[in-house]
């Protein structure tokens, strides 16, 4: 047997036990298990449906238990901060390393611990903001609008300046009454505070 993994802190009893009940379930099987095993870790589900891997040719009620601890472990141990692992062939590399799971058990793991960093890096370039280079604002005032003839009111034009990644700097701007501008420069005096 191997010992510990090396990334990982302490393996539960029965973990490399485990690993032979992980490399006889079939793809589809196992692909389900660290699917439910993520839901769980997200607390999206309370407990992992044990009935429906029950049905499984020469896998026992101990080997599952001991499957399913085996796989919370790794995908636990995998994304936590201190393993800095983004890519496949780093996680299959490691896990054939230090475990005694398949290649393609480990490929099985690496392709769903990558998939999470790879969202959250598409999010992050998606969701970006980029960062705030230049405020340029002016005080109007509203003379007349399509339904007012005489509406007399004062307005702040902004135009924000944001350099955003792999797009230079965009300019965006907007209208606000005078009061929504008191309320914007009072979040950025928050924002700049915290």
């Amino acid at each position: 047997k191997r010992s510990a993994m090396a990334a990982f802190s302490i393996v539960p009893p029965g973990f490399f036990a485990a690993n032979e009940a992980l490399n006889v379930l079939p793809n589809v099987t196992l692909s389900q298990l660290i699917s439910d095993a993520q839901k769980l870790i997200k607390k999206e589900i309370e407990s992992i449906p044990k009935a429906s891997y029950r049905d499984l040719n020469g896998v026992t009620d101990k080997a599952l238990n001991n499957a399913i601890n085996a796989c919370l472990h790794i995908l636990r141990e995998l994304g936590s901060p201190d393993t800095k692992l983004k890519d496949k062939k780093t996680v299959k590399a490691l896990l054939e390393r230090e475990t005694d799971l398949s290649e393609s058990v480990c490929e099985t793991f690496a392709k769903f611990v990558t998939k999470k960093s790879d969202a959250v890096e598409e999010a992050k370039g998606i969701m970006g903001v980029g960062k705030l280079v230049d405020v340029k604002w002016k005080l109007g005032m509203g003379v007349s609008s399509n339904s007012c003839t005489t509406l007399m009111s004062p307005f702040v034009s902004l135009v924000l300046s944001v350099a955003e990644k792999n797009r230079g700097v965009r300019h965006h701007s907007f209208e606000l009454t005078v009061q929504e501008f008191h309320d914007f420069r009072q979040t950025f005096k928050n924002m700049a505070v915290e």
